[in-house]
């Protein structure tokens, strides 16, 4: 049955007849009085049951039940009531049987003319298919046999009509629909259970009726379904080449590459994820059949084109859209609110492309649905940052950098270009001018916003909690409350009753002019990315960001502003590689756009500068940042905040590279510079002060670094109060410079109180938490009582892995951390076994230079050292130099205490096996230690 029609005629029909006869005319006219083909074609099976009443018991093959020509008269023991459709392979007939049971059901017959080998397949395959299978949303099989030679099969007689008809008659609700819905997926997860995929489901192929109490949609027409793992089309049923099966609306990308043979049953998801698509915002995915397009047309469109959301295609026709919401119970406005968001992206997974990507299996679409309906937070999300970054620089391939870093040697010396400013200012149009103020705008309140603290916030509304509790009551709610995150309560107060209303706002008033649209989202994109909600800042980025390369070209510099936005956003997520050829992108089309001058290229510069420090491009690292240095210094003079900000970073990064005294100079030089353009109290100042104090310490000087941290963390304490986020910083900071004096019992009450304050306000899984959980661990190691930091690793290892990834660095330095914990506890054999993961599994992700490589490798030395593997813990020991060297140089104190320990393992190599010479061996290491290479 392919038609909708067809199947709408028999609903009418059963309906009539359980009236009485004298009522059946009246009710007829009055259910049919829009629709006079409809009317006649139901009195037509109604003339048909009521002969087949009268003759029941006599007949014969003679005996005709209906003048339609061509109509048999019975098929086996059923008597033909009515030809119902007629599809590719067979013709589909209303019948009754009368023994032993009584009872209407469907008998399909396969066409004369078809008895190809590959039809004949065809056609057993369907009933094969559906004889595998017994489940309350798919037509039963009931019997098969021969009819004048060709083959038929009877099966259960659906009284429905499409449930996209249904749902739009009944006027169901989104929710209404879902729950339906999820019951599709059902009967399709069953049969890819039985080994089967349909291939060509569709709304005229899922059929609901009201038998019970409920709504039963049942699935018909496994036609060209394909068995997956068993024998079924063994009498083989090739697709030929050239030729696609399916229905266009409906039929995954794999379906319509006529080179792909490996049809599986994620075809079946796609297919399942335009049928929700047409039942949430009816249309279908790309409108194929309203289209006059040839096969290779709607091939292309099929396997090329993405499809809109639906909150979107909702109100592609307008002239329809009201209509259609109200079929679904809903304004058209409150429908859109509905569907963007979760049931978008629930939609355009299912739909992916890639079926990779798409969901596994119907029951997992089916459980996404479920979450949807439950509140619960949904597998489904935007496309990932990887993902559409990739799919940017495909379709900018001529244009995207690839990789490398981009080289700045007279970037930021170039004196300021008049000509260009003024060539720019003409080049300027209305349009422009228009983005341009409405840019600053953005900016402004940006600004405004961005001042919002996330973690302030959350600890007001704790705060507020335990101040408007009952005396009686206070205690017990503190303790109920105490592991309660409040700046994720905060966060999530701000994205869905800030966010997600801008972000509706902007789709839905800005609809019409792209540019406004474009500013707006980037806007927001930037706000939420500065408040943390980087996953929730994606799609507005990456929506800008594709607005303003479609609207203003990619050599716009509003696009050139957007990629740098894009590049920054993936660096804070911390997808360095996959920021890093944006950023070089980002900064040419700067450089070509805004000029050598720009502040937003000097910007970019200093933040690229930045993510080259994370891969371990040092030296490239150093060239950005010095170019954005002398860049801001160009623009506003030698003393403004945009070059002291890049001055302190340069410092920082200098003492990453072991070059202690140049970066202890240019931190003392950015402190001094600092105390020009900021006052004493305002956090920037008191930041210098912090680094200069933390350089002097790692150096060793403690106590040349002590009245630094605390002036620091005093003037924090003012500014910001003992919670605050910055505060809690130096809190942590303290207890470091106590841990390295060796005062451990002063050095873990600082870290405890960072620690619980954090857990506080924060809650126990937010990253601060995390570096607090760590350092209290690493005192314990070093205290000598490693067993007390066992759980905190343990939380941050599985936090981290679960949120960033096993192979991103924060995890893989937990991760080490464990293993410097067993060997500090004489567990040589597990720390082995961690070491030996990190090195075979997550090493080889991390940039070639990454500090981390030698870390692992010397943990990994400790191990087989206290395994009295004293061979392979040299040869380990070894690759942990070569691995600082390439890092750091030669002259890194890292490098000259690997060199002692080396030394110091020949020594105990000598005690173990005397005369085999490990004793000059530790000579000639303890001789290289003391003096540099």
């Amino acid at each position: 049955m392919n038609d909708g029609k067809l199947s709408q005629e028999f609903e009418v029909f059963l309906e009539t007849l359980e009236r009485a006869p004298a009522e059946r005319a009246a009710f007829l006219e009055e259910r049919c009085a829009q629709d006079g083909h409809l009317r006649d074609r139901v009195l037509e099976l109604l003339a048909g049951h009521d002969r087949a009443e009268d003759h029941e018991s006599s007949v014969g093959p003679g005996w005709s039940v209906t003048s339609q020509p061509g109509t048999p008269k019975a098929i086996g023991p059923y008597v033909v009531l009515s030809r119902l459709g007629e599809g590719g392979m067979g013709v589909v007939y209303a019948a009754e049987q009368s023994r032993p049971i009584r009872r209407r059901v469907a008998v399909k017959v396969l066409k004369t003319g078809s008895d190809s080998r590959e039809v004949l397949a065809r056609f057993d395959a369907e009933r094969q298919a559906l004889a595998l299978m017994n489940h309350a949303n798919l037509a039963q099989i009931l019997d098969a046999g021969m009819h004048e030679g060709r083959p038929y099969f009877v099966m259960e007689l659906i009284a429905g009509v499409p449930v996209t008809e249904y749902c739009d008659r009944r006027r169901l609700t989104i929710a209404e629909r879902l729950e339906l819905f999820i019951r599709v997926c059902e009967g399709v997860q069953h049969a890819h259970q039985k080994g089967i995929i349909h291939r060509d489901l569709k709304p005229t192929n899922v059929l609901v009726s009201e038998d019970g109490a409920t709504p039963t949609p049942k699935i018909i027409d496994f036609g060209i379904a394909k068995a997956i793992t068993n024998r079924l089309l063994e009498a083989t049923v090739h697709t030929e080449i050239g030729r696609i099966i399916g229905t266009p609306d409906y039929m995954s990308p794999e379906q319509a590459d006529v080179s792909a043979l490996d049809i599986d049953t994620r075809s079946d998801v796609y297919s399942l994820g335009a049928l929700l698509y047409e039942l949430l915002c009816g249309t279908t995915v790309f409108g194929l059949y309203s289209k006059s397009a040839g096969l290779d047309a709607i091939r292309s469109t099929i396997l090329n084109t993405t499809p809109s959301r639906p909150s979107d295609r909702l109100f592609d026709d307008a002239s329809t859209t009201t209509d259609r919401s109200n079929r679904r119970g809903s304004s058209s406005e409150a429908l859109g609110k509905l569907l963007r968001r979760d049931l978008d992206w629930i939609v355009l997974k299912a739909l992916e492309k890639d079926r990779v990507r798409r969901y596994s299996s119907a029951s997992e679409l089916a459980g996404d649905v479920q979450r949807f309906l439950d509140g619960a937070t949904v597998v489904a999300r935007p496309p990932s940052t990887t993902y559409r970054i990739g799919k940017f620089v495909k379709r900018h391939r001529g244009t995207v950098v690839a990789g490398g870093a981009v080289s700045f040697a007279l970037a930021a010396a170039t004196a300021v270009s008049i000509a260009f400013g003024i060539a720019a200012r003409h080049e300027r149009n209305e349009a422009q001018r228009r983005a341009g103020e409405l840019e600053r705008v953005a900016t402004f309140e940006a600004e405004r916003l961005s001042a919002l603290n996330p973690q302030t916030f959350g600890a007001t509304i704790r705060d507020d909690i335990l101040e408007l509790a009952p005396d009686a009551d206070a205690e017990r709610i503190r303790e109920a409350i105490k592991g309660v995150n409040f700046t994720t309560i905060a966060l999530g107060a701000f994205e869905h009753h800030f966010f997600d209303d801008t972000l509706d706002a902007i789709d839905t008033q800005f609809e019409a002019d792209p540019g406004i649209r474009a500013t707006l989202l980037q806007s927001t994109a930037s706000i939420m990315a500065k408040l943390g909600l980087l996953d929730q800042a994606m799609p507005p980025q990456a929506d800008a960001l594709e607005l303003r390369t479609t609207e203003l070209g990619p050599d716009h510099a509003l696009t050139a502003d957007s990629l740098a936005a894009m590049a920054g956003l993936l660096k804070k997520r911390g997808q360095f590689r996959e920021a890093e050829p944006i950023y070089a992108d980002a900064i040419q089309r700067l450089r070509k756009t805004r000029g050598p001058d720009a502040p937003e290229l000097m910007k970019a510069l200093n933040e690229y500068g930045l993510l080259l420090q994370e891969l371990a491009m040092y030296d490239q690292a150093m060239e950005a940042q010095i170019a954005a240095l002398n860049g801001f210094r160009t623009i506003y003079g030698d003393n403004n905040r945009q070059a002291v900000k890049v001055l302190n970073e340069i410092g920082l990064l200098l003492f990453s590279q072991g070059q202690t005294e140049a970066a202890t100079e240019r931190l003392i030089e950015a402190l001094e510079a600092s105390r020009a353009v900021y006052d004493a109290d305002e956090p920037e100042f008191l930041a210098a002060i912090t680094n200069v104090g933390g350089a002097l310490i790692k150096q060793g000087r403690l106590k040349e670094g002590a009245p630094y941290f605390e002036e620091a963390l005093a003037g924090f304490r003012v500014v910001h109060g003992d919670d605050h986020p910055t505060t809690l910083i130096l809190v942590s900071n303290m207890g470091y410079l106590l841990q390295e004096m060796g005062r451990f019992d002063e050095a873990e009450a600082f870290y405890l109180e960072s620690l619980e304050a954090r857990r506080r306000l924060l809650g126990p899984d937010h990253v601060d938490t995390l570096t607090s959980e760590l350092n209290l661990s690493n005192l314990y190691v070093e205290r000598g009582t490693p067993e007390q930091g066992l759980h905190l690793l343990a939380h941050v290892i599985a936090t981290r892995t679960r949120d960033l990834g096993h192979v991103h660095p924060s995890t893989v330095n937990a991760v080490n951390n464990l293993a410097s914990l067993h060997n500090r506890a004489g567990n040589p054999d597990q720390a082995l076994e961690i070491t030996a993961g990190i090195i075979s599994e997550t090493l080889p992700a991390l940039p070639p230079k990454h500090s981390l490589i030698g870390s692992v490798w010397r943990q990994h030395a400790e191990a087989l050292l206290g395994l009295e593997r004293f061979n392979d813990a040299i040869v380990a020991a070894e690759r942990s130099r070569d691995a600082r060297v390439a890092t750091y140089g030669t002259s890194h104190r890292l490098i000259s205490s690997t060199d002692r320990w080396i030394a110091d393992t020949y020594d105990k190599w000598h005690e173990a096996s005397p005369g085999q010479g490990h004793d000059v061996a530790a000579k000639q290491w303890r001789s290289r230690a003391n003096t540099p290479d």
